[in-house]
């Protein structure tokens, strides 16, 4: 079975079964190989020949490929020669670890990653604000719990997180001080969250420390649960009291008063007149809060709108009406307003009536519209005189009330009765209401007064006229003229009738005064025709007035020349050869009008002289002695182009024409005319060799031959391909234009292609052959070694290869010498490899250079290698990598190809000569500066700066002294290059930082414990003796206790426990007073019994008396041990009381003293 593989450095996997690995993305859980996660047989153990070995503890199969165990590697142990990572919060410093308990716990301040195959560095430090106790496996799994923060890198412990201060708040984790706390909290020292002011309070600014920095919500405000700045209260509401909670705690405004502004302690104005202010009022005029239209309030305490009171008669109230800024309204003229009434314009006076004053109650007091007016609604004066054409009586409510009656009309203005309207006159007519007859219109007639209508107006009768407006008797036409009904005019008698009566109407013209056939009736005719014998004029026929009135003329192609024609059949026909036409119809043809004109012939009944044209191909000219009746055939060599042709146009030069051509015919193709006027197409002649005739109808060739085609004869194109009449230019030959045939290339050139149109355009011969020339379609042979044919060549040796360059047979250029090569002659086919020592690292040498500093080159070398890193060569010509030289001491050579090193060692790391880097890690040539060490640049081996006494290090890679941290208070450093501390101070003395020595006397470092203070080992300061203890000598380790009697309040000598006082102890708590009824007035009682009882005939009042409070009071008695200068025996101390009966005690008195004899004593 195949053993799984551990991935090499660098590389990981992420689940099992994998048959690779990937590489690392740089993270600390991939320094070293991996446990065995994967397999080459791809997950699945694959077969082996021979089964591995064990591998003793501590070793495992470094590779499966080959037997053998290895060490096991940093960071691991191994065990069944598998090799498992050190487990997270440890680190593996050693090779050949066998278990997992030999895997060294992290130091506390630190993290270690799984795997981590070296004491932690400053980079693996513990966060700000988390602590890392030994064996800690991850950077923020302790975080300073909530209250507390941290304050810097590497806490060892939950003790380093320091108490959160006062005004900052601290969660889990904090950094530095902590949060501020925010406005409307505070934060006590050690806040875990903030704490939010209670209700009723407020804070305006940050970093509040306690509850006491909540202020009280002043009045006019509410403040809820962590306020930040007092929530004012909104206009409408008010509040009196201080340190409110809450919106609700805002009272709405008092009935009848107004709260206009934010914040009121008390409403701030009253409601105004015109308005009411119901309980949470803003504003003392709010719209919405207005009195009702058609109410008033003067008062400024109303609540309801119900509490308004109703406008009084006589006035109008708006919306809002009450107090100076708004009386009531009073009502404008023309209206009248009753109680309650809204606007002064609400009831107006009716139509009819008016009032010019203000202030009416009601409708009646409006009066009635004077006769001659008219008063619309709401009048305040009568509204207009009675508009012309009508009649106003009192009351009249508008203009055109009452029209004057049709027939009738008045133009006046103010009518105040009927009687008042004229009646209408003659030629005229009235409608209803008219200020103005209307004249009867022209065409019509009135000869009665009181037309009441258009309608009343007649027509006026046919043989009359009435040409203007309000027309009372009609005018007579008279003889030569004629109307219809209703004519404005009398018109002149038509044409071809006669008008004879003096009133003739349109109808007897039409159907009775007709004029008769053969004779002319002229406009405005005033008689009979007949008795007048007015004949149809020559030219002329005349069917009669009922026909056609004029003369008609002869029709075009006939002419007349006898008056008195009656119909057209009368006019007589136009002779062949003739034409008869006349323009103007006015005055027909009496006779033939002229001959027949040239291109024209005419039949009998020719009209225009332009009728009938001779056609293409034919011709007639009068000149000629052609007859008029037709035409005669176009001669050979002319043509007839157009009708109507008069003399024939000869043929012209590329066409032909035979007798009767209406066309001239083109000479066909491959042809041309050479002179005009030719009669056959055998008079065309053929185009010439070198040119061609593209199109017929040519009058000479069309071009020359097309470039790149030659033209024999009768060429159609200037670039046949047919053969007889030419073609495309063949191979190996040119044809510029005009060619008849094909030239050859010249020498040295060819051509193996078609179609060539100049000499340019043979090829040149191609790069790397030669041409002699003739008519050769290919190159003649190959350019020879040592020489190159660039192209065009007409010899084997056209150039010759120069210095660091060759050629072979056939080159068309001379070759650059290859990198590694070079050639000193010319003329040359090949190149000599590179000198050891030189360097050919460009093409085309003659000469190669020495191979530079920092670099060697073997025998033919192209690229100079370069030194490795980790060595340089500072002279140029080296052959070998031997002649390379180790990086120095101190340096590092981190780039190949170096000629010097390139700069010292980084801080924190040696080299010891040879190094490749500035910061070696666990390499022969350097590593890592070691903990207790520090390495300034350049240093060269690892122990050359140790850390100095009173320091140390346990951090790697320290780069100057300042990473040697001081010995830390209450430990020692005695020598140089520690890791540790070396151990914790004397007992006796102390250290305070940087202490060299166990028992420091310097002051500086620390020193010999003082007087009063103890030093137990490790001590970082002198401890003051805690109360009941002292010192009183200097170097002690631990503190005496007090002697009884005695109290140690400071440290130092006891001192004598005060009168008054016994003490048990050596502290304050061991001070205890005598008691009332005792005193002490000695010093250094150790014990409650030698409080001394107070002595006969006086009282010890307090605690801790050191003398007896004074005397006892006269009528009693104090035996001992009284408190009370009266004491009564039931609550008192000791033995004493009042003074019995028959006995008298004076101040002082320690027993009573019997009355004398003879007296007594009731009390």
């Amino acid at each position: 079975m195949a053993q799984p593989l551990p991935c090499p450095p660098g590389e990981d996997t992420t689940q099992p079964g994998q048959s690779s690995c990937q590489r690392c993305n740089g993270t600390a859980s991939c320094q070293g190989p991996r446990p065995s996660l994967w397999s080459r047989a791809g997950g699945q153990l694959g077969q082996r020949s021979r089964p591995l070995q064990p591998c003793p503890a501590g070793m495992h199969h470094g590779d499966v490929e080959r037997d053998g165990c290895v060490m096991c590697p940093l960071g691991y142990y191994c065990t069944g020669g598998v090799s498992i990572w050190c487990p997270a919060g440890s680190y593996g410093a050693k090779e050949g670890l066998q278990r997992e308990r030999d895997c060294s716990p992290c130091p506390a301040g630190f993290y270690c990653l799984e795997g981590s195959s070296r004491r932690p560095g400053s980079q693996f430090l513990c966060p700000v604000g988390f602590y890392c106790e030994e064996g800690t496996a991850v950077p923020h799994g302790s975080p300073c719990p909530a209250g507390t923060a941290g304050g810097q890198l590497g806490q060892t412990s939950r003790a380093a997180c320091k108490r959160c201060v006062e005004g900052r708040f601290c969660p889990a984790g904090s950094v530095g001080p902590g949060l501020p706390c925010a406005r409307g909290r505070y934060c006590p020292a050690g806040t875990l969250r903030e704490i939010l002011c209670p209700r009723g309070t407020f804070t305006p600014h940050q970093g509040a420390l306690s509850i006491k920095d909540c202020l009280r919500c002043p009045a006019g405000f509410y403040c809820p649960e962590a306020t930040r700045d007092p929530v004012p209260c909104q206009p409408g509401t008010f509040n009196p009291l201080d340190g409110q909670d809450s919106a609700e705690d805002c009272r709405p405004c008092y009935p009848g008063k107004a709260c206009t502004r934010v914040a009121l302690k008390a409403p701030d104005v009253d409601c105004m007149p015109g308005f009411v202010c119901p309980p949470g009022t803003a504003r003392p005029n709010l719209p919405a809060n207005a009195c009702p239209p058609g109410t008033l309030s003067n008062r400024t305490d109303l609540t309801d709108r119900e509490q308004c009171q109703l406008c009084p008669a006589s006035f109008a109230c708006l919306r809002g009406t009450g107090g100076i800024q708004r009386p009531p309204l009073s009502c404008f003229p023309g209206h009248y307003c009753p109680a309650g009434s809204m606007f002064p314009t609400q009831h107006k006076c009716p139509p009819g009536t008016w009032s010019e004053r203000g202030g009416l109650e009601s409708e009646r007091e409006c009066q009635p519209c004077p006769r001659g007016w008219y008063c619309l609604s709401g009048s305040g004066a009568p509204s207009g005189r009675c508009i012309a054409g009508h009649y106003c009586p009192e009351g009249t409510m508008f203009g055109t009330q009452s029209p004057c009656p049709a027939g009738t009309f008045s133009n006046m203005m103010g009518n105040g009765q009927k009687a008042d309207c004229q009646i209408c006159p003659k030629g005229y007519y009235c409608k209803e209401g008219t200020s103005k007859p209307t004249a009867c219109p022209p065409t019509t007639y009135r000869r009665m007064k009181g037309a009441q209508r258009p309608q009343d107006c007649s027509l006026c009768p046919a043989g009359y006229s009435c040409p203007q407006s309000a027309t009372v008797q009609p005018t007579v036409c008279g003889v030569g003229s004629y109307s219809d009904e209703g004519s404005v005019e009398c018109l002149p008698c038509r044409r071809g009738h006669y008008c004879s009566n003096e009133t003739t109407s349109a109808e007897v013209m039409l159907s009775v005064m007709v004029c008769p056939a053969g004779f002319l009736c002229s406009q405005g005719l005033d008689r009979e025709p007949q008795r007048s014998a007015v004949f149809c004029p020559i030219g002329f026929y005349c069917p009669g007035g009922s026909i056609n009135p004029n003369p008609v003329p002869c029709p075009n192609g006939t002419y007349s020349g006898q008056p008195g024609l009656r119909d057209e059949a009368d006019c007589v026909t136009c002779p062949a050869g003739k034409f008869c036409f006349s323009q103007d119809q006015d005055q027909p043809a009496t006779e033939p009008t002229g001959s027949c004109p040239n291109g024209h012939y005419c039949p009998p009944g020719t009209g225009h002289p332009h009728s009938f044209p001779c056609p293409a191909g034919s011709f007639r000219n009068n000149s000629l002695g052609h007859g008029g009746e037709s035409c005669v055939a176009c001669p050979a060599r002319h043509y007839c182009g157009t009708p109507a042709t008069r003399t024939p146009s000869g043929c012209p030069q590329g066409f032909y024409c035979p007798e009767g051509s209406s066309t001239p015919a083109p000479c066909e193709e491959g042809t041309y005319g050479p002179r005009p006027v030719l009669a056959d197409a055998s008079e065309c002649a053929p185009c010439d060799g070198g040119r061609y005739c593209s199109g017929v109808g040519q009058t000479e060739p069309s071009g020359t031959c097309e470039a790149g085609f030659y033209c024999r004869h009768r060429a159609t194109t200037a670039t046949p391909v047919d053969g007889p009449s030419g073609g495309l230019c063949p191979a190996g030959s040119y044809c510029p234009s005009g060619s008849s045939y094909p030239s050859p290339c010249p020498p040295g050139t060819f051509s193996n292609s078609t179609g060539l149109m100049h000499t340019q355009q043979c090829v040149s011969c191609p790069p790397g052959y030669y041409c002699l020339g003739s008519n050769s379609s290919a190159p003649t042979g190959r350019c020879a070694a040592g020489f190159y044919c660039p192209g065009g060549a007409d010899s084997p040796v056209q150039r010759e290869a120069e210095e660091g360059h060759f050629s072979r047979e056939g080159a068309v250029k001379a070759e650059d010498c290859p990198l590694g090569t070079f050639q000193p002659g010319r003329g040359q086919g090949r190149c000599l490899q590179c000198q050891p020592g030189r360097l050919c690292n460009e093409t085309g040498l003659s000469q190669p250079p020495l191979c530079p500093s920092g670099h060697y080159c073997p025998p033919g070398s192209s690229v100079a290698r370069p030194c490795p890193p980790g060595s340089y060569f500072a002279h140029p010509g080296a052959i070998e990598v031997t002649h390379c030289s180790l990086c120095d001491a101190g340096q590092f050579c981190q780039n190949p190809g170096l000629s010097a090193p390139e700069g010292p060692c980084a801080p924190g790391f040696y080299c010891t000569g040879g190094s490749s880097t500035a910061t070696p890690v666990n390499l022969r040539s350097g590593d890592v500066c070691p903990a207790g060490y520090v390495c300034p640049p350049g240093t060269m081996h690892p122990h050359e700066t140790p850390c100095p006494p009173g320091t140390w290090s346990n951090v790697v890679g320290g780069q100057d002294l300042s990473t040697c941290w001081l010995c830390p208070p209450g430990f020692y450093c005695n020598t140089s290059a520690l890791t540790q501390p070396t151990n914790v101070c004397a007992p006796g003395f102390y250290c305070s930082g940087g202490a060299k020595s166990s028992m420091p006397v310097d002051g500086e470092s620390g020193g010999r414990c003082p007087a009063g203070s103890y030093c137990p080992p490790g001590s970082a300061s002198p401890s003051p003796c805690p109360e009941g203890t002292f010192s009183n000598s200097t170097g002690v380790a631990e503190c005496r206790n007090c002697p009884p009697g005695k109290i140690c309040l400071r440290g130092e000598d006891p001192e004598l426990c005060p009168e008054g006082h016994f003490c048990l102890g050596g502290t304050l708590d061991d001070i205890l007073a005598c008691p009332p009824g005792t005193y002490n007035p000695l010093q250094g009682q150790n014990q409650l019994e030698q409080c001394l009882l107070c002595p006969p005939g006086r009282y010890c009042e307090e605690w801790g008396l050191s003398e007896p409070s004074g005397f006892c009071q006269a009528g009693y008695f104090c035996l001992a041990g009284i408190n009370f200068r009266n004491p009564d025996g039931n609550i008192s101390t000791g033995v004493g009381g009042a003074c019995p009966r028959g006995h008298y005690c004076p101040e002082g008195s320690s027993l009573p003293h019997a009355c004398p004899p003879g007296t007594s004593s009731n009390r």
